[in-house]
């Protein structure tokens, strides 16, 4: 995880703890849709494409703590959804509606075609 490491001025490395709060993307299979929204605040909810007919959703959810972020994969969990990644990214989440990789790679496929 290259972004979750902050190098200081001095050059030390600065880590995060499990008790820093922390902005974590979630990719999982299937279509969660909007209501999960309202889960909790600040979250963030995006379906991507994907060649997989259940879809992938993303959720960037900002958390007070790794055991915050232990609660919100508990209840996917409790839904039988498939976890694809697990990222701190401590961003925005708004600011990341950029594709990903993989329609990235889907769009310049059918470009070629």
């Amino acid at each position: 995880m290259p972004n979750v490491v902050n190098e200081s001025e001095a050059g030390r490395v600065d880590l995060p703890s499990m008790h820093d709060p922390g902005i974590y993307r979630l990719r999982v299979v299937g279509r969660l849709g909007p209501e999960w929204k309202d889960r909790f605040e600040g979250m963030n909810v995006i379906e991507r494409t994907s060649p997989d007919p259940r879809g992938i959703t993303e959720l960037t959810v900002p958390t007070a703590d790794q055991a915050a972020l232990l609660g919100v994969l508990e209840q996917l969990s409790d839904m039988q959804c498939a976890l694809l990644q697990v990222e701190l990214v401590n961003e925005d989440p708004q600011l990341d509606n950029q594709p990903t990789e993989l329609e990235t790679f889907q769009a310049n496929s059918e470009k070629s075609r």
